[in-house]
């Protein structure tokens, strides 16, 4: 019967029994295990002093060193555990590395929640999931290993390229201090990197060159927009999973993902597979 509840309503008995308790309270445990709040806390740190495997070999540049530089104070994402443990000297490869490692981090730490903190998040993944993220989660096609609740599309490359303007900016491109994006790390040093006056356009350009065809080998990625990187009201277009809809016949919210041309979703829950394909 658990698993029977679980497949309907993206949670156990026991949470189930807690949500709609009479007298309406939820003990913490329980609300950890519906729930993760990543808003109003700091987000995870890539951990330099454990080297990633080198992700990146940028043509010609890849392997110059960089002087470090000073954090920029005029950020308002609180950098303080970044200021603590100053980064070494990196060449452009390493550098480049860890944005992408810490990117992937921030972007699985920022997936939305629901409203009402009784309700279970969107998204499957524990704390230590979101803080060790990395490429197997965004090339996994079966969603619900993922998501309770998902909206999704396939998408070419150029809609990927505009969402690829919002995680990574070309070099001088304004970011207005109120997007989401300036609370995320990966989003500091990328645009520290970027707007160096040490390195030509045409590095910073390469550079991203390297980043967008690192993003293209993804299966799904958010559904960004200019301001968030995750949306989740109901637009024409997409599919929802499962396909919960308002009296009115509108869906219902859900985190919307945007999948590789090519992609196929899978939906295996309980030894059943639905397959959409897109």
């Amino acid at each position: 019967m658990d698993s029977a509840i679980k497949f309907w309503f993206g949670m156990t008995y026991a949470q189930l029994e807690s949500k709609f308790s009479p007298v309406g309270i939820v003990d913490m445990e329980t609300m950890r295990e519906l729930r993760s709040t990543t808003a109003k806390r700091a987000l995870p740190l890539v951990d330099l002093d454990r080297p990633l495997p080198p992700a990146f070999a940028v043509p010609v540049i890849g392997s110059q060193h960089l002087p470090t530089l000073p954090p920029d104070d005029g950020s308002d994402i609180d950098v303080d555990e970044m200021r603590d443990s100053p980064e070494p000297e990196l060449t452009i490869d390493q550098l480049t590395t860890i944005i992408w490692g810490q990117f992937l981090i921030d972007v699985a730490a920022k997936s939305p929640n629901p409203e009402g903190i009784h309700r279970a998040s969107y998204v499957r993944l524990t704390d230590v999931q979101r803080r060790n993220a990395d490429e197997t989660l965004f090339r996994n096609l079966n969603l619900p290993d993922i998501f309770n609740d998902v909206a999704f599309k396939s998408a070419d490359h150029t809609v990927w390229e505009r969402v690829f303007k919002w995680f990574f900016p070309p070099r001088g491109m304004q970011t207005s201090s109120k997007s989401q994006y300036t609370k995320c790390p990966y989003y500091l040093r990328w645009k520290a990197l970027a707007n160096r006056e040490d390195l030509s356009d045409d590095t910073v350009a390469t550079i991203r060159q390297e980043l967008w065809r690192r993003l293209r080998t993804l299966a799904w990625i958010p559904d960004a927009q200019q301001d968030k990187m995750w949306t989740t009201s109901a637009v024409s277009g997409f599919r929802r999973w499962p396909d919960r809809r308002h009296p009115s016949g509108k869906s219902v919210a859900a985190p919307r993902i945007l999948l590789r041309t090519g992609c196929v979703a899978t939906f295996e829950v309980n030894n059943h597979v639905d397959e959409r394909h897109v």
